[in-house]
């Protein structure tokens, strides 16, 4: 019903389109840094009146942005392809907002510990927009941090590299108070244990079984989402809902225990600097993501001085080579922004990423 309500809600956009073309500029994340709005409220995402000035994209009724849609790599109000920041960001983006805030919310769960089956007390963090109400339904990203670290590491902690001081944080919450993204849960989880001298990885194993058994229901239960519960089945139903994504050892659960152990729970995937695996993804790919749990978006990129550059470039085009149901250009992405392996480099491909996730 949800899939039919929107194609409705398009057909009826584009009309509007026909009559009001100043509704959409085309104007895109661009290399100087300017927003490209994406978000506004109501399932179809799109706002449902006719006035919109050319310039701002501003809705003069109720003051909204109009924001970019992306299906198979254009947007479906302008027709435009996406372009992406490849430089840094405004420092602006790391400054905390004036006004419209998200809030960080902890949340604890239990799970099984697989290979010693006794309870684990976990955690994770849950990044809620400034406009979040429970009466409306919400996409959940997922997001795993690399090596030894934490999940505090994308929202809670800022980080000092090359002379900047970043922070998920503050970068969301701009993302969100300007419009560029439709507001979403944002879930930052812990593939360790133990203390930040300390960290011992859970493995890929126990993420794949939380990821399934104890964090998604966990989040539906807590939440407003599109899944009527947190029966492995009602999520499966809502996977174009759901998605995750890591960096740099993050990544690479994002891909063992995301894509190709749990395909059928979720249809978006964020991939940086790592990638070690790309034929078993392939092949995974190959079994079921042609017509049974087709992908809607494959996002990944790394800086043009990390390390793990190669491995992601040589990956990527096996991903996408011959008939793979990943497209490059629709449905898959391969982006390279200025930086190493580190932080900054991460948010300005999330500030890329997050805007081409969810149908």
């Amino acid at each position: 019903m949800i899939k039919a309500f929107r194609h409705g809600a398009s057909l009826a956009l584009a009309l509007l389109l026909a009559v009001f073309p100043a509704a959409c500029t085309g104007r895109s994340a661009a290399a100087e840094n300017t927003l490209a709005p994406r978000g506004h409220g109501g399932e179809s995402g799109v706002c449902a009146h006719e006035r919109h000035d050319t310039d701002t994209r501003r809705c003069s009724v109720c003051g909204e942005i109009v924001p970019h849609h992306y299906v198979d790599g254009r947007c479906t109000l302008c027709g435009e392809k996406p372009a992406f920041v490849t430089g840094t960001l405004d420092a602006r983006f790391y400054e905390p907002v004036s006004e419209n805030a998200g809030r960080l919310e902890t949340i604890r769960y239990k799970a099984l510990q697989c290979d010693s089956k006794r309870i684990l007390h976990r955690a994770i963090t849950v990044y809620v927009p400034y406009n979040y109400d429970p009466a409306q339904k919400y996409d959940v990203f997922l997001l795993l941090h690399g090596q030894n670290g934490r999940r505090g590491a994308w929202f809670e902690e800022l980080h000092e590299e090359n002379d900047r001081v970043t922070g998920g944080k503050n970068l969301c919450d701009h993302l969100f108070a300007e419009g560029y993204l439709r507001p979403m849960l944002l879930v930052a989880i812990d593939t360790c244990t133990g203390n930040t001298i300390n960290r011992s990885e859970l493995g890929e194993a126990q993420i794949r079984y939380e990821l399934r058994h104890a964090i998604l229901p966990t989040i539906i239960e807590n939440y407003s989402t599109y899944a009527e519960s947190g029966s492995y089945e009602d999520i499966v139903a809502a996977r174009d809902h759901f998605g995750i994504g890591g960096v740099s050892n993050g990544s690479l659960y994002t891909q063992y225990a995301g894509l190709i152990s749990n395909l059928e729970l979720f249809s978006n995937y964020l991939c940086l600097s790592g990638c070690n695996n790309a034929p078993a993804l392939r092949e995974r790919l190959d079994a079921d993501a042609k017509d049974r749990y087709p992908v809607h978006m494959y996002f990944t990129g790394a800086g043009d001085e990390d390390y793990s550059l190669e491995k992601i470039n040589v990956g990527y085009e096996i991903l996408i080579e011959s008939d793979s149901p990943l497209k490059d250009g629709q449905n898959a992405f391969r982006v390279i922004v200025e930086g190493e392996h580190e932080w900054c480099t991460w948010f300005t491909e999330l500030y890329n990423a997050l805007p081409l996730m969810f149908p």
